[in-house]
This record gives C-alpha cells, structure tokens and sequence, in this order.
C-alpha cells in the first residue's frame, strides 16, 4: 500500500465514522458496493477517479478532505517496509522514508553505497537543495567537480543545479540519509 492509498484509507474511515455512517448506508448514499467501500478503507484497492466521485457526493466531501494527509496525524514508516527508490545490484540501494508530497516540498532517503561506488544525487530539479547526513562509512560528495571528503557524523548541503555525486572513497558501507528540499520551502 502507497503512502496515497494509507491517506485515503483512513481518511475515508475516519469521515464515515465522524458521519456516523455503517458501510452499508455509505454504499447505499454512494453507490460503491460495502464491499469495495471495505476494501479501500484497508488500503486494499486502488479506487478509480469515478468510484473517488460518487464517495466525495455521498459524503459530500471535497476531494481534498479524501486525500489530504491531516496535520497532526501520526505516520509511522517501518523500515521493513521502507520502498525502493533506486537500486544498481551490488553497488547501492535507495530507500524511501518519507516520499515527496505536494505541499511539504521535501524528500527523506536512506542511502547504501557499496565501497568503490559512485552515485548521483536523489533530486533531479535544479532548483531542489540535497543535504545529507553520513549514518555510516566515509566518502566523498561532488559537487560542480570539488570533492569534499564526508565521514560518520558529518552533514552536508549542496544545491542539486549542476548535479552532484556521493562516492564511498572507503573499505566500508557508506550509509547516508538524505533530504531533498524543493526549494519553494527555503526550508535549507
């Protein structure tokens, strides 16, 4: 289940109980059956942009309170269940933590780099800002063709415009954990 799919699946319980309404009347006001209603609230189906529809009038909810992940909600993204973002066998892994999402205009990943291994940036716009903290290891960060030597315990921030790389320069793992600002934020 994507992030979306957990947003939507519990907001649409959330409302339904909020309106005090039963599956069955919640498939009577919309038209979607109880049991497809059920399966969306537990992320187990990816409803189409009709079905979506006919929820937001028997609800009448806009879209946006269907899809909006509520400020002060608790997400919780277990490791194990962490999604890969990039991955060159034997060589590094990207994992997802947090996935980009209008309107918080961030990204956070966790980096594994094999030693001898050179690998881009994550942000791929140049107007985004890449600051990274070194979990694990030693390497190098390029940037614009200047290397910075990065060890354990380090952080670091790059603009991404001319691209940047993270070469692990050591014996061991480099593990990193990156945050990728959109810069329409100035958060960096």
């Amino acid at each position: 289940m994507n992030q979306m799919d957990k947003v939507l699946a519990g907001n649409l319980r959330r409302i339904r109980m909020e309106k005090k309404m039963s599956l069955e009347l919640l498939a009577e006001q919309t038209g979607v059956s109880k049991s497809m209603l059920g399966q969306i609230e537990r992320g187990e189906s990816n409803p189409t942009v009709t079905t979506i529809g006919k929820i937001m009038e028997g609800l009448r909810v806009s879209f946006e309170d269907l899809v909006k992940e509520k400020e002060g909600m608790v997400t919780i993204m277990p490791s194990e269940k962490s999604n890969i973002y990039r991955e060159k066998k034997d060589n590094y892994i990207v994992r997802t933590i947090f996935p980009y999402q209008k309107m918080k205009f961030f990204e956070v990943y966790e980096c594994t780099i094999m030693p001898g291994v050179t690998m881009t940036g994550i942000a791929n716009h140049s107007d985004s800002t890449e600051c990274c903290c070194v979990l694990e290891g030693s390497g190098e960060l390029i940037v614009y063709d200047e290397i910075y030597p990065i060890k354990k315990g380090d952080s670091a921030r790059a603009a991404t415009e001319r691209g940047l790389l993270y070469r692990n320069s050591g014996t061991e793992v480099l593990r990193l954990q990156i945050i990728v600002s959109h810069n329409k934020t100035n958060i960096f």
